[in-house]
């Protein structure tokens, strides 16, 4: 296949392959290290017409300009209310050095002295909120508010008070950090996870060093090109930072395990006889061509988040696209190079020369140790009895789903998630205990509060009338704080109302406070007038983002499953093993997905609260977690139909294609896991609970799919079928030809 003679001409010339690579990686990490800082935002955008642009619209270009981005200094102390004067010390203090800043890093500041507003005091007057508006857009706030939380670290633990910072600038500095730490660990060491290389060397086989070494070399460009691609299109395209903390998380997972697919099926060609370029062909025409076709269902996947008008899940669709591409692409080329140059250290030392025909003809030597007789035995049960076998793993997976009826999408803040930093000032802004200590005494939204845009002359009796109603409405509504500020521009044909929601802007009551608020509070007082009144603001963003993934995640699910569908129908050659491998996918993504509903959502994370679900988690898991389990079903569908073509005999093919391969596929499954399950800890010192879940959700779908679908009801449903499987009509004869058998062992 392409695949094969691809990598063959890679093996032919290891020099130029290698050092095409080199010049390849040399060059991406100048570009990133030139367009590094300007290349991703922090800010999300929407693209076409919603309520939160509408509205922002009218603030920038008659009101106020680009929204700023703000940050809440929090002063509280246990000892001091704001009437003592040594309160009063501190607050002035702290004012006048925060408005000493430069003007490029803060624009505004406001504190109860000068502006004597009771909304920032505490009922008890043990604290007080300074509102500090951050200059330029929130990337420029996010870049300069370090000098800011210097400041608040000098006045904090002095003289008996506490000073806490929190803020959007504040959260978008974290995130980017945390993209930079990433960057640096997958590009010092491949990637930051010794599990993968504990399993690696001591467990697969290749504990050489040029096997430890081959997929160091492999992951460093497999990392830095793709984040390099992405910087350059940064520059035209708003990427979203947290898309590239994606990109870093799986590329070096498939720019590693790819090549061990590749690299075990070419030891095990070799030790058959093969000389080195026809197993490196056979190889990249079996397995390469199974991991090809897997990356290409989860690509088709992700290209649904491609037309999904919003940045942020373009931008995770794009980092996620990129991160499989270019590990493909370096698999078939840059492991070919490699293996050739050292192909005698890749495989055991006996096979390092010609094989004699004795050797060969024995077949690979598979070294079947008492794990491998194990998960033979699981398979031969599943054979034996597919009956119970089947209907015992499909209850399983049902059951296991049940908690996805409960799935509630939403969006977890940094403020509202602990983390080792909270306790940590050298680190920066104490997230979480400032927004705790801040939702206990003021209302949560006061960080942010929700902007009610009237677009009307303020002098006209009726917009009058309906602000003083819709005001009086707000401030005795639950769900927001008795806090609305009325300002209105110059012109004074725009009228702006600020209004704190009682929870975190993000939350999901707040979202649903939007939600009231446009449909019923606002029409039931606007009443038949003819003006508009537009809701805006971090909330409203929220709700209007929920909105756009709720409707755009049906599309993205429908096309990866179709997608799957089609390539499995032609590289398995047979219409009915897609649709029982098509089910098993969904299943194993549906119990995946449940299993996460279960332990975030029910107070059972590590939180210590219940979240909801980050709402692009199911459109980014989906095709990725599919595009992995087509990889592992065409790896062992491939070997059972060499099997079958060997012998015609299809039970006993399915036991003996199963035997060959499924250890090497359940060790790699399960290190994938192993790997993902490791985001469930501090995500390198920062806890981003998106990716958590993320995490968890990798993990147990390729735990599921592993030990309960690929082990069990794979082969049990096979046997069920019988020769059946492998029906293909003549009708669909003309569809391209991707199987991953060796031609010469098609039937």
């Amino acid at each position: 296949m392409a695949l094969g003679s691809l990598a063959r001409a890679s093996a032919r010339c290891p020099g130029i392959v290698i050092s095409i690579w080199a010049v390849v990686f040399i060059a991406a990490i100048g570009v990133v290290g030139w367009l590094w800082d300007g290349s991703f935002t922090s800010e999300g955008v929407l693209f076409g017409e919603s309520e939160y642009n509408a509205g922002e619209r009218i603030l920038e270009e008659r009101f106020r300009g680009p929204r700023p981005a703000t940050e809440i200094v929090l002063v509280h102390s246990d000892t001091y209310t704001i009437v003592d004067p040594e309160f009063e010390a501190t607050v002035q203090n702290l004012f006048f050095d925060v408005a000493a800043l430069a003007p490029g890093v803060v624009s505004g500041v406001s504190q109860y002295y000068n502006s004597g507003s009771d909304w920032q005091v505490s009922d008890d007057g043990h604290s007080t909120i300074i509102p500090v508006t951050m200059s330029g857009t929130l990337d420029e706030a996010s870049a300069n508010v370090s000098e800011l939380m210097s400041v608040v670290r000098s006045y904090n633990g002095q003289d008996d008070f506490e000073v806490l910072l929190v803020g959007e600038a504040s959260v978008a500095e974290r995130i980017a950090a945390s993209v930079t730490r990433l960057y640096l660990i997958t590009q010092t060491i491949g990637f930051g996870n010794a599990v993968y290389y504990i399993v690696f060397i001591g467990l697969i086989g290749m504990g050489t060093p040029v096997g430890l070494r081959l997929p160091v070399l492999l992951s460093m460009p497999m990392v830095a090109t793709p984040a390099a691609v992405a910087a350059l299109i940064g520059v035209s395209f708003p990427i979203h930072a947290l898309a590239i903390n994606v990109l870093f998380l799986i590329a070096p997972i498939v720019g590693l395990v790819f090549p061990i697919f590749i690299a075990l099926r070419y030891r095990e060609e070799r030790l058959q006889g093969n000389d080195n370029l026809d197993a490196i062909q056979r190889a990249c025409s079996t397995v390469g061509t199974a991991i090809a076709l897997g990356a290409l269902t989860a690509i088709v996947g992700l290209v649904g988040l491609l037309i999904v008008p919003a940045s942020g899940l373009i931008s995770l669709g794009l980092g996620a696209i990129l991160a499989l591409v270019v590990p493909l692409v370096g698999a078939v080329t840059l492991t070919p190079a490699l293996i050739t140059l050292r192909y005698d250290r890749v495989v055991s030392s006996r096979s390092a020369e010609s094989d004699s025909p004795e050797e060969a003809d024995v077949g690979p030597p598979t070294g079947r140790g008492r794990a491998s007789r194990m998960l033979d035995r699981v398979v031969g049960l599943a054979v034996d009895r597919p009956v119970p076998s089947a209907l015992l793993v499909i209850a399983i997976l049902l059951a296991l789903s049940v908690p996805i009826l409960d799935l509630r999408l939403g969006f977890n803040s940094s403020e509202t998630m602990p983390n080792r930093h909270d306790r940590r000032e050298a680190y920066g802004p104490q997230h979480f205990q400032a927004f705790t200590k801040l939702s206990e005494r003021f209302p949560a939204g006061v960080m942010s509060p929700l902007e009610i845009v009237i677009d009307a002359p303020f002098a006209d009796p009726n917009v009058e009338s309906f602000v003083a109603e819709l005001q009086a409405a707000v401030t005795f509504n639950h769900d927001f704080a008795p806090q609305a500020i009325v300002q209105t521009n110059l012109d004074r044909d725009v009228v702006l109302m600020s209004v704190p929601s009682v929870s975190h802007p993000e939350s999901e009551a707040a979202i649903e406070a939007v939600r009231r608020l446009r449909e019923d509070l606002i029409p039931e007082v606007l009443g038949e007038s003819q003006f508009d009144v537009l809701v805006t603001g971090r909330s409203a963003f929220a709700a209007d983002l929920l909105d756009i993934v709720e409707g755009y995640a049906p599309v993205v699910l429908i096309v990866t499953l179709v997608s799957s569908f089609i390539i499995l129908l032609v590289a398995a050659r047979s219409v009915v093993v897609p649709v029982i491998l098509t089910v098993m996918n969904v299943l194993s993504v549906g119990a995946a997905l449940a299993v996460v509903v279960l332990i975030f959502q029910n107070d059972a994370g590590t939180s210590g609260r219940p979240l909801v679900i980050e709402a692009w988690l199911p459109m980014l898991i989906a095709p990725l977690l599919v595009g992995f389990l087509t990889v592992t079903h065409l790896i062992l569908l491939g070997r059972i139909r060499e099997r079958y073509g060997q012998t015609g005999e299809h039970t006993s093919s399915i036991a003996s294609g199963m035997s060959a391969t499924v250890g090497r596929v359940v060790l790699l499954a399960l290190v994938m896991a192993a790997i993902f399950g490791n985001l469930v800890f501090e995500l390198f010192g920062s806890r981003l609970f998106p990716f958590h879940q993320f995490g968890v959700a990798m993990a147990v779908g390729l735990v599921l799919n592993t030990v309960l679908v690929q082990l069990v009801l794979l082969p049990a449903a096979l046997r069920l079928l019988g020769d059946s499987a492998w029906y293909f009509p003549r009708l669909l004869e003309w569809l391209p030809d991707f199987s991953v058998v060796p031609g010469s062992l098609k039937r």
